[in-house]
C-alpha cells in the first residue's frame, strides 16, 4: 500500500465518520479535528463534506475561540478563501 492509497483511505474514513455524525437530528454542531499535515486529510474532507451537504443546513463556522489564530486552512480541493479562513493549522515547531 502506497502512502497516497493510505491517505484516500483514511480520508474516505473521515468523511463516513463525518457523514455518520451529520445523519443524527439532535446534532447541531460538530467539530472536525485531525492530526494530520495532509491537505487531502483536511481540507479535502471539509470540502468533499461541504459539496455533499449542500442544501441541508450545515454551514462551515470559524471557532470564536481561535480568532487569534494566525495560520488558516487553505484555500485548496475547491474550498473558497472565506472557507479556508474558517479553518485553522497547527505547526508543533512553530505554533505555541
Amino acid at each position: 500500500e502506497t502512502g497516497k492509497d493510505r491517505l484516500t483511505k483514511l480520508s474516505n474514513f473521515q468523511c463516513l465518520a463525518l457523514k455518520h455524525a451529520m445523519s443524527f437530528p439532535q446534532v447541531t454542531k460538530i467539530v472536525y479535528s485531525t492530526c494530520s499535515i495532509h491537505e487531502e486529510e483536511n481540507e479535502g474532507v471539509v470540502s468533499q463534506i461541504l459539496t455533499e451537504s449542500s442544501g441541508s443546513g450545515w454551514e462551515l463556522k470559524a471557532p470564536h475561540c481561535f480568532d487569534h489564530w494566525t495560520r488558516r486552512g487553505r484555500p485548496v480541493c475547491g474550498l473558497t478563501e472565506a472557507q479556508a479562513q474558517c479553518l485553522i493549522r497547527c505547526n508543533g515547531h512553530e505554533d505555541e
